[in-house]
């Protein structure tokens, strides 16, 4: 029988607490058999592998906050190559992304440039991709199914807006290059299943955050509870969105909207970590 393994290919993050949207997932995955996590930015793989040598390295290492793997994390390619001299041959490879952006478009492409390359040794290799979370244009199952499944897993989120009297904003990372319009659709489906108490914004790209206030306001709505739409809750969430200069939090309070802040990760959420796993049983399914 052929080995098997899975990759879980995130962008990645130094941050501390951000780290554990990407964690919890991976540590959800090892269930499902040999998993390995990579981080496809390159400074960051650098930042991790130089931090081992030091004290602060060490000291996260010796206390657990961060495993091993993250001290030595490589990329997709020197990821895929180590397991294939290992002689694993069938990987799936999940990628921890919101949307099919730049990104997962990245993956994809580096994985068929992968299976171009012919194999000296005839052995029959397969790599499988999974889909983002808002699902992927070129999937067999339709994209608006998994937009749906996250809807209806985030309602916990709506829940909290509704107790607070708020409405729930969302803000993600978007992209200038890739079309956003995944995110506009998803605020379509909240606001159809939950009223339209539901916004989303994002850092890059379309809907845009300078639009925020305005749609606010026309929705009689004086607070909100503000949440990254985010795997990781890093960097952009604690500048870009709640930062003490020109964030979307301050954006909003100067224009007299109250906000609550919750500075964490999709990733760190169980139902969204789930919805991750079963992407990964349904590629060993079609297997």
């Amino acid at each position: 029988m052929t080995k098997r393994c899975i990759i879980l290919a995130a962008f990645g993050t130094t941050d501390l607490e951000g780290i554990k949207g990407i964690l919890n997932i991976y540590e959800k995955s090892k269930i499902l058999g040999e998993n390995y996590l990579v981080f496809t930015a390159d400074f960051i793989r650098k930042s991790w592998n130089r931090m081992k040598e030091t004290e602060e390295g060490l000291s996260l290492l010796n206390r657990g906050v961060i495993p091993p793997e993250v001290f030595n994390v490589k990329g997709l390619i020197s990821q895929i190559g180590y397991c294939f001299d290992m002689g694993i041959h069938d990987i799936l490879v999940q990628p921890l992304h919101i949307f099919h952006g730049e990104e997962y478009e990245g993956i994809k492409s580096t994985i068929e440039q992968i299976l171009n390359i012919k194999d000296k040794n005839s052995h029959k290799r397969k790599i499988a991709l999974g889909r983002p979370l808002l699902g992927a244009n070129s999937s067999p199952k339709h994209y608006r199914e998994d937009i749906l499944e996250v809807v209806r897993v985030l309602d916990t989120d709506v829940k909290m807006a509704r107790e607070q009297d708020a409405c729930l904003i969302y803000i993600g990372h978007g992209n200038e290059n890739y079309s956003t319009g995944a995110y506009l659709e998803t605020e379509y489906y909240f606001r159809k299943n939950y009223g339209e108490m539901v916004f989303f914004a994002n850092i890059e790209g379309f809907p845009f955050v300078e639009d925020l206030v305005s749609r606010i306001r026309a929705g009689n709505f004086k607070k909100a509870v503000l949440k990254p739409f985010m795997l990781v809750a890093g960097d952009h969430a604690k500048n870009d969105i709640f930062g003490d200069i020109d964030s979307v939090k301050t954006i909003l309070e100067s224009n007299m909207i109250e906000v609550i802040p919750v500075c964490s990760g999709l990733g760190e959420m169980d139902c969204i970590g789930e919805i991750f796993i079963n992407r990964i049983k349904e590629l060993m399914d079609e297997k």
